[in-house]
């Protein structure tokens, strides 16, 4: 298995997943009804990010399917169907949130490409990756399914604190006044966090403890990556377009558990890499055991 393979499939899970993110992003429902457009360039590159997304997925897809060892099948599943679906439902619970927070309930026409385009692209993971579970063992398929469980988890979590607050600026007062958009919606946002957190934690410690060190840098930190980014993302663009830049108390502390994230499954998923690189050749290295002859002279 080629190591480059897994980041290449969490790179455009990631950009797929920015995509969904952006679109509802783009226009702001007033409360008469009425629609404008917010930023005409990041609908754009929204529209991209699904397009090179979804490209680069197939293409994976297409070359991975070709070859019919079970490795590869498994790998489909782990690293590509299971997280595409995880990406395609954190877009769609976003969109939601976005549309009912935001857009005042109005349906705007990216909200409904985001919405169409996050539940085709999650029923077509959840299929490929029920037919590719067929090949794969119990004891492998639960451990992927709880990673991802709990790294959903982490990334909705991340993507409800960039919006939970919003700023208003006062200029007579000279004052920025920040409040929360959502006081619930920021308790549910946290829990999400410490919940996705203390789940992978406790993977870690499960299947390092069993010395599966190729699952863990593949189906635990090297999503947790993509994970921190894709927050990052969208705690920026939330920054800059709703909260003219003003930094709050949320926002602060989401960028900083987002960066956090980054680093350290950056450091772990590079840690576990070289160690799993180093049990191998020592594996390989080791000479076999040759059992002792039982004919008697």
């Amino acid at each position: 298995m080629c190591f480059f393979a897994t980041p290449f499939a969490e790179l455009f899970n990631w950009i797929f997943l920015e995509g969904i993110i952006l679109l509802p992003g783009t226009f702001k429902g007033a409360d008469d009804g009425s629609q404008s457009i917010r930023n005409p360039p990041l609908l754009g590159v929204g529209f991209s990010l699904i397009c090179i997304g979804a490209l680069g997925m197939c293409l994976l897809w297409l070359c991975k399917r070709k070859e019919d060892q079970r490795e590869e099948k498994n790998w489909l599943l782990r690293c590509l169907f299971i997280p595409g679906a995880s990406h395609g439902l954190a877009g769609l619970t976003t969109t939601l949130v976005n549309i009912y927070f935001n857009e005042s309930g109005v349906l705007s026409p990216p909200s409904v490409a985001a919405l169409v385009i996050a539940s085709t692209y999650t029923f077509i993971c959840i299929s490929l990756a029920i037919f590719y579970a067929t090949t794969r063992s119990p004891e492998d398929t639960v451990p992927t399914l709880f990673a991802r469980g709990f790294i959903w988890l982490l990334l909705q979590g991340f993507l409800l604190l960039a919006g939970s607050s919003s700023h208003r600026n006062r200029v007579k007062l000279l004052l920025t006044v920040t409040s929360v958009r959502n006081p619930p919606l920021l308790g549910v946002a946290f829990s999400c966090v410490g919940i996705g957190a203390i789940g992978m934690c406790y993977l870690w410690w499960r299947q390092g403890k069993d010395k599966k060190y190729e699952w863990l840098y593949q189906s635990l930190f090297s999503p947790g990556i993509s994970t921190g980014f894709a927050g990052l993302t969208s705690t920026l663009v939330n920054l800059f377009s709703d909260e003219g830049g003003t930094l709050g108390g949320s926002t602060t502390a989401t960028l900083t558990a987002v960066i956090g994230c980054i680093v350290i499954c950056t450091f772990l998923t590079i840690f576990y890499w070289i160690r799993n690189m180093f049990m191998n050749a020592t594996a390989d290295s080791t000479p076999a055991t040759v059992a002792p002859s039982s004919d008697k002279a």
